[in-house]
C-alpha cells in the first residue's frame, strides 16, 4: 500500500535543485494561473462570504487574502484564497486528481509562506513537492474512489496542503507523517456540491485543513504514523482499488509536473466539457453557425467524463459550469466562452434556454474503445455533430482539449489568459510587475512584492 513514511522521507528530502526544470517551468505556469484566476474569484458569492467571515473573526493578522488588503491567520488564508481561486472553475486540472491540485496546494503554500517569510525557492518546492503527493495519493485510490461519489480535490487535497505546509515549516519525516495522519481525518468534499458554493468551498476546505494539520503536528500533536495502511486505515476506508494501490507511490519518478503535467484551462467550466467545447467552436469557425442554424446536436463522450456534467437544463450560473448542454449551446449562440458566460442572466436567456433540448449527450457504449477516457478526459475522443435546419451535418473529433497536458498552452499563452482575468482589476503597471515576479520567482527574498502587485485597485480607478 502506501508507507507513510515513504512519502514524509522523500519530501523532507526535496530541494529546489533536485526538481528538473521542465517541472519547475510548468509549476511556475501553473502559479501565474493560479494566481490570475483568483482576481475574478474574489467578487463571487462564495469568496465574499467567506472573506466576510474572516475579517469578522480578527484572526492573527499574519497572512493575506490574494488581491486584497485583509490579513488573517494561515488557517483562513488558505481557506478564503482556496475557495477565490476555484469559485470559477478556470483553475488547472490534473488526470491523476480528477481535479484541481493547484488551487489547494497553491492557497496553503501562500499562507505558511508570508507567515514565515519563506523564500521563493522555498515556495517553488513546497508547492511542486505538495502536488506530487497530492496526483500519487490519488493516483493510489483510483478512479473508483471518484465514481462512487468523493470530489478528489477535496480528499486527496488535505494531504497535499498538508505536506506543503509541513515543508514549509521545516518539519522533519517524523513531523510530516504525523501532520499527514492529522489530515486524514479533515478528508472531505462530496460531488452532489458540484454547481454549488459548496465546491469551491472544497478547495478552501481542504488547504484550511492541510495548514492546520502542519501546525498542530509542529506543536506536538500525534496521529496514526501509517495512516493509509490497514484494513481500516485511509485507503480502505475512502474505497480504494486494493490492486490499484498495491502499485505504491513512486515519488518523483517521474514527477507528476514532467508527466504527464497539469491542465492549463481555456474555459471557466467543468473539464468535461472541454474537448467537446473546442469541438463545437471549430465548427461555429469553420461554418459560421449561430444558434439559429441548429436543428439538433449531439455529444458522445467517455461516461467518466460525464459524470459531473450533472445539470442538462440548469437555472444558473454555477450550474451552467457542469452542464454540456449550456456550454454547447452558449458555444454557439456566443461564438466564445468566457467570464461572461456563466453568469446568471447569461444562462437565463431565451435562445439559450430554447437550444438546450436540441442538444442531445450521450455516452460511449461501457467497454467500447471510445469509452476509454477517463473522467478528466486523459484518453479515447469526444465527437460532436451537429444537424442544421438546411440539411447539413457537421461532425468534429476532439481528442485532446488545447491547454492539456498532451496539446498543451505556452507561457504566452498562460501570461495572456492572466491579463485577461486582471483586466480592470490591475493596472497594466501591476500585470507586468506580477508577471515577472512568478517568472523569477526562485529568487526571490519572499512574496512581498509578488502580493502587493496583487492588490486589485478599487472599482473604476484601473484604466485600460
Amino acid at each position: 500500500m502506501i508507507p507513510t513514511r515513504e512519502i514524509a522521507d522523500w519530501l523532507a528530502d526535496l530541494r529546489l535543485e533536485d526538481i528538473p526544470a521542465l517541472a519547475v517551468e510548468r509549476a511556475t505556469a501553473s502559479i501565474l494561473d493560479t494566481l490570475g484566476v483568483t482576481l475574478p474569484g474574489l467578487t463571487e458569492p462564495p469568496a465574499r462570504i467567506a472573506a466576510q467571515l474572516a475579517a469578522s473573526d480578527m484572526a492573527a493578522p499574519v497572512a493575506s487574502q490574494v488581491g486584497t488588503k485583509l490579513r488573517t491567520s494561515m488557517e483562513w488564508a488558505a481557506f478564503i484564497n482556496g475557495i477565490a481561486a476555484h469559485a470559477l472553475d478556470y483553475d488547472d486540472v490534473s488526470y491523476a486528481v480528477i481535479g484541481h491540485p493547484s488551487v489547494v496546494v497553491l492557497p496553503a503554500v501562500l499562507a505558511v509562506a508570508e507567515a514565515t517569510g519563506a523564500s521563493g525557492a522555498s515556495v517553488l518546492t513546497a508547492y511542486v513537492g505538495g502536488v506530487e503527493v497530492m496526483a500519487k495519493v490519488a493516483r493510489a485510490l483510483g478512479e473508483q474512489h471518484y465514481l462512487v461519489g468523493w470530489h478528489m480535490t477535496a480528499t486527496a487535497g488535505c494531504f497535499a496542503s498538508a505536506a506543503a505546509a509541513a515543508k514549509l515549516l521545516g518539519l522533519g519525516p517524523s513531523g510530516i507523517q504525523a501532520a499527514l495522519g492529522i489530515a486524514a481525518s479533515s478528508a472531505a468534499g462530496l460531488q452532489v456540491n458540484f454547481g454549488t458554493m459548496t465546491k469551491p468551498y472544497h478547495a478552501g476546505h481542504a488547504g484550511r485543513c492541510g495548514v492546520n494539520a502542519a501546525r498542530l503536528a509542529a506543536a506536538g500533536f500525534t496521529a496514526s504514523p501509517d495512516v493509509f495502511d490497514g484494513s481500516r486505515g485511509f485507503l480502505a476506508a475512502y474505497g480504494a482499488d486494493p490492486a490499484r494501490a498495491a502499485v505504491g507511490l513512486a515519488l518523483g519518478q517521474p514527477l507528476e509536473f514532467e508527466a504527464p503535467g497539469l491542465g492549463i484551462k481555456r474555459y471557466p467550466c467543468c473539464y468535461g466539457t472541454h474537448r467537446a467545447l473546442d469541438g463545437i467552436l471549430s465548427l461555429v469557425e469553420q461554418h459560421g453557425l449561430s444558434g439559429a442554424d441548429v436543428a439538433h446536436a449531439e455529444v458522445s463522450a467517455p461516461p467518466g467524463e460525464l459524470q459531473p456534467l450533472i445539470y442538462p437544463r440548469p437555472q444558473s450560473g454555477l450550474e451552467g459550469k457542469f452542464s454540456m448542454q449550456y456550454a454547447l449551446a452558449a458555444a454557439v449562440v456566443d461564438g466564445a466562452v468566457g467570464l461572461g458566460t456563466f453568469e446568471d442572466d447569461m444562462v437565463g436567456r431565451a435562445v439559450v434556454q430554447s437550444l438546450l433540448p436540441r442538444i442531445d449527450v450521450r455516452p460511449f457504449a461501457p467497454g467500447s474503445p471510445e469509452a476509454a477516457g477517463g473522467t478528466a478526459g486523459g484518453d479515447g475522443e469526444v465527437r460532436v455533430a451537429v444537424q442544421t435546419h438546411d440539411g447539413r451535418r457537421l461532425q468534429e473529433r476532439v481528442r485532446y482539449a488545447r491547454g492539456a497536458p498532451e496539446n498543451p498552452v505556452g507561457m504566452a499563452e498562460v501570461v495572456a489568459k492572466f491579463r485577461d482575468c486582471a483586466a480592470g482589476r490591475l493596472t497594466d503597471d501591476q500585470v507586468s510587475q506580477a508577471v515577472e515576479q512568478v517568472r523569477s520567482l526562485r529568487d526571490a527574498d519572499d512574496l512581498t512584492v509578488l502580493l502587493d502587485a496583487l492588490i486589485v485597485a478599487p472599482v473604476g480607478a484601473v484604466g485600460r
